[in-house]
Order: C-alpha cells, then structure tokens, then sequence
C-alpha cells in the first residue's frame, strides 16, 4: 500500500512539472517580443516574504520599490542600491502608527519620497529612506488626495497622482467619468499638486490641474524625451504600455475640472488622439520609472499572492528601450 501511494505521488508531483514546463514555455513564447527586447535589471526585493510590489521610483544611484504586505496590509518600501541589493523599511504615520495602505505609487522629488495609497499622499524625509542603517522611517505628514491614489510621479514641477479604475470592482465617481476631445471614454482621474520647496512637506496641497486617463492605469512616468508611458493591467490578461506624445498631452483645449471645494482648475487629457503606440506585455505590470534612456517595469505577478510570475522571471524588475517615434498615431 505504501509502494503504492508513493508511486501515485511520484505521478502527481510528474505530472505538476509537465505542467509547470509546458506553461512556461507557452507563456515565454506568447510573450517572445517582449522578452527578447527587454533584458533583467535587477530583483524584485521581498518576494520571499509576503511583499506585494506596487511602485517603483528611480532614487540616487538605485531604485525604491512600494507595496504592501498581504497578511498584515502594512505599508513597505524597499531601497535597492546600485547592484541590485535591497534593504527594508517599514513605514510609520506621522503618530508612530504602522502605515496601512496599497502603498500603490512612490516618487522621490528633492528633499522628499511621496508614497501614495488610500486616497492619500503620505510624505517621508529622502535623507532618513537613504540610511541605510534605519529599519523605519516615520511620515513627516500626509494629504488628500481627492481621488483613489493609486500610483504617482512628477511632471513639470508638480506631483501627479492617479487612480485605478476598472468597472465596478475598482469604481471612480462619476464626475472622474469624462468624454475626451478624441471621444474616448476616459473613468479615471489624477491630481496635480504643485511642488514648492518652502512649504512643509516640498508640495502644496491644493491641485492646480487635473489629468484625464484611461481605465486601468496602474502607472505612468515621463521619458524627458518628449513621451509619456502609462501602464496599464488587471490581475488577468496582457498588460499594455501606451506611449503618448507630451506636447499633445500638456496642450490645453479650454476644458477645467472641478474639485469637491468648488474651485475649477485646468484639464489635460490622456486620449488616443495624443497616443503614438501601444506595446504588449505579461501580465500584472505596475509602475514604471523612465532612467539613462530606457524605461523600468515592476511586476506583482511572483510575489505571494500569485506565486506563478516565479516561473516567467516575474521576480525581476525590467528594462527596456522604447521604440522609435511613429509618425502618426496609432488609430
């Protein structure tokens, strides 16, 4: 009986890694121009706890990477160095309170690294992130931000943040729910607050502008080669890159948004009639940071709550170069 269940084991766990091989090696193919252009940059830090990586933000001569801790909820962030080394942070509120949020975006500006998630922005002190002899770091203070706050960079001289929306699941309110000038039919909305190194915390916090997107954005940054990158993905299905032309985006067609105080401020719009082209990637790709002429991808798909990403090299940050301008954009 022994000989026997050991055998129907053997068959099982056989049978396991036929299917593991078989969709690695079909999710590599499907994937293929996606892997041949991009090459590893570095490991996803905290994958051997239960990490979940959201953003990512180029710092110093490293990286930051956000997220959240699945079990707890606890805000994470981890500085990873020139060569791919990485230490931990746990994040505090301003009363010494561990920080619970999606931790979905963080950009570093000057003085300060913004990290951003339940409808916040919470603000810590660049000079403290960079010890590396801390193991935590306490928020110098926070902000609403007026909508999901779900990831966040700068852009000419302000910190935007955005949402994700995605149906009813992940719902934005209906005001966030605009038709562009291209027609497009755009459910999410991002924040721009101006960055202003006298105030307290490097950034004041009332929005000058509002930006339309696209649902699904899980991310976006500026090349400073004239292209914008969102990020876009779901827990299932190919996650997409749309690159757009700046210039087409920061130009303003008259329209203004107005916030839950009564002031109205500028709109600008991410729609396909300023979009160049669209590159398909695997699945789950979150924010994204532009450095040294080629863009960097986070991926969540290898930490705990997935697991499979393990198999496809999910468990490393990527780097790529764009490609070349298009002359019109894509329909």
């Amino acid at each position: 009986m022994r000989r026997g269940k050991r055998a129907l084991v053997s068959r099982l766990l056989l049978g396991l890694a036929v299917l593991a091989l078989a969709f690695r090696m079909g999710f590599l193919l499907y994937f293929g121009d996606f892997y041949r252009a991009a090459e590893q940059a570095f490991p996803v830090p905290g994958l051997d706890s239960d990490f979940v990586p959201q953003g990512i933000d180029s710092f110093g001569d490293g990286f930051l990477v956000s997220g959240y801790l699945s079990r707890s909820g606890r805000a994470r962030l981890y500085h990873v160095d020139a060569l791919g080394g990485a230490a931990p942070l746990r994040l505090l509120q301003e009363d010494g309170d561990p920080l619970v949020c999606h931790a979905g975006g963080v950009a570093a500006e000057g003085a300060f690294v913004y990290l951003v998630g339940g409808s916040r922005c919470y603000v810590f002190s660049a000079g403290e992130v960079k010890d590396w002899n801390r193991e935590e770091v306490r928020a110098l203070g926070s902000f609403s931000t007026r909508n999901r706050a779900s990831f966040c960079c700068t852009w000419e001289g302000g910190l935007l943040v955005g949402e994700y929306a995605a149906g009813e699941r992940y719902y934005t309110p209906q005001s966030h729910h605009l038709t562009t000038p291209a027609g497009d039919e755009n459910t999410a909305l991002a924040m721009v607050f101006p960055l202003d190194e006298t105030a307290p915390l490097g950034v004041r916090e009332t929005p000058a502008a509002a930006v339309s997107l696209p649902e699904r954005i899980q991310g976006l940054c500026f090349t400073g080669e004239g292209r914008a990158v969102l990020s876009a993905s779901g827990a299932l299905g190919v996650s997409r890159l749309y690159l757009y032309d700046q210039e087409a985006v920061g130009r303003l067609t008259g329209a203004s948004f107005s916030l839950p105080e009564g002031d109205s401020v500028p709109l600008y719009w991410f729609d396909s009639g300023a979009r160049l082209d669209t590159l398909y990637l695997p699945p789950q790709a979150e924010e994204t940071t532009f450095r040294g002429g080629r863009l960097y991808v986070l991926f969540e798909s290898a930490s705990f709550r997935f697991q499979y990403g393990k198999l496809v090299g999910g468990d490393s940050v990527y780097r790529l170069e764009l490609p070349e301008w298009k002359d019109a954009p894509a329909e």
